[in-house]
């Protein structure tokens, strides 16, 4: 995937006599509204669904994508409950009914994950289906090609034990931070943001027992990766982490030689290679650690703030990889927020994001909505100057009729 710093798409409308040449040239000169470099991706931005905020009927914060261009969000329908819906090139199906839904990952096969604070659920065009129960409290964050959901569980305790289970079969144990298991804390000392990959691998940011290290760890079914702990060059590491299928992992750090926590960078770990940075520090004004999402060619998408604006991007460039930026315009509203995680970005470079509009002007946000992103590649210079002739010569002919 190649990368662009882009805001939206420029709509160009079709007056009579000067509009097609007026599009044509808009086109060279301004590459769709993109910044026009050859061989660059632009984005288009559709809306998927939209609610007012400070009622009941606003969206989740984490909507899903899968490699089928689907999207799963949710719709409150009381500050409680909201309905789990599948959207499709614009149609959208209700899958179900939970209640404290955040998260909502999807797979290849439109099956959608979630969870209703003390029960974790499945649910596909067949129907709702429950994989996990504590009554202190069940979080879902991911669900694989084969339907396995992993999950964090908490116990009588206050122990957090993760599971994984599909529909039909069995609950099985990954790890745990119970009397000598195999955590002692879990990042901040909260619960567990595990994610899973199509092998079945579960990665999770936490202190081995073993170790008494914090750190980045991929849980196998032969054993336990440490991707990178406080033994190297990093002393401390972000909650949020993300895999993909072969085995690579974002995640953030923030180096030994830094006093503030707030200063982090993010970094790629590729199986059997190691780890190289991202994103550092140093090239941006902030990087978020709110959340990042890696696709299986190891493109990340993640949160940062260069030269005073927050946005969205794709590459550790804050020149060139900015996809999107608060203040931009979308759907008639300005941007004040935008928000990823992981399962968010697809293999073809497409993304689903949620932003929060301010239609009034006036600095608050009036709604929030979800916004699925589709990645076009921008055509070469001598494909949009010949794409310019054949619409000059079309409007010429025109005139002489």
């Amino acid at each position: 995937m190649t990368r662009i710093a882009n805001n939206q798409m420029t709509q160009f409308p079709t007056r009579r006599g000067k509009s097609i040449l007026a599009f044509a040239f808009c086109i060279v000169f301004a590459g769709w509204g993109a910044s026009f470099v050859r061989g660059e991706v632009a984005y288009e931005f559709t809306k998927v669904a939209d609610r007012p905020i400070g009622n009941a009927g606003n969206l989740g914060l984490f909507p899903g994508l899968n490699n089928n261009n689907q999207v799963s969000y949710v719709v409150r329908s009381s500050l409680t409950t909201g309905d789990i819906m599948r959207w499709d090139s614009g149609a959208s199906v209700n899958l179900g009914t939970g209640s404290f839904i955040t998260q909502v990952p999807i797979n290849d096969a439109g099956a959608i994950a979630f969870d209703n604070g003390s029960k974790g659920y499945v649910a596909d065009d067949t129907g709702v289906v429950e994989l996990f129960s504590s009554s202190r409290g069940v979080d879902v964050y991911g669900i694989n090609a084969s339907g396995d959901v992993v999950a964090a569980l908490e116990n009588s305790s206050g122990n957090y034990e993760v599971r994984t289970r599909r529909a039909g079969g069995s609950s099985r144990r990954i790890f745990s931070d119970a009397s000598n298991s195999e955590y002692l804390t879990y990042g901040s000392g909260g619960p567990p943001s595990p994610d899973i990959n199509a092998s079945g691998d579960v990665v999770a940011r936490g202190t081995l027992r073993e170790t008494f290290r914090d750190g980045i760890h991929i849980h196998t079914s032969s054993g336990i990766i440490t991707v990178d702990d406080t033994l190297g060059p990093l002393r401390r590491f972000g909650n949020i982490v993300d895999i993909n299928d072969s085995g690579d992992v974002a995640y953030y750090g923030t180096p030994d030689d830094q006093i503030s926590s707030a200063v982090r960078d993010l970094y790629l770990y590729t199986s059997g290679v190691g780890s190289s940075i991202i994103a550092d520090h140093s090239d941006f004004n902030s990087i978020s650690e709110a959340g990042m999402v890696i696709n299986n060619h190891g493109d990340v998408l993640f949160n940062a703030t260069a030269g005073g604006v927050a946005g969205l991007f794709i590459g550790g460039n804050p020149a060139t990889d900015r996809v999107l930026s608060v203040g931009a315009t979308l759907d008639g509203g300005v941007a004040t927020s935008l928000l990823v995680r992981e399962g968010m970005l697809n293999d073809a470079g497409n993304f689903v994001f949620t932003a929060y509009l301010d239609d009034n002007m006036d600095g608050t946000a009036d709604r929030n909505a979800v916004f699925f992103a589709s990645a076009t590649a921008v055509p070469e210079p001598s494909s949009l100057a010949l794409f310019a002739m054949t619409a000059f010569v079309f409007v010429k002919r025109k005139r002489r009729r």
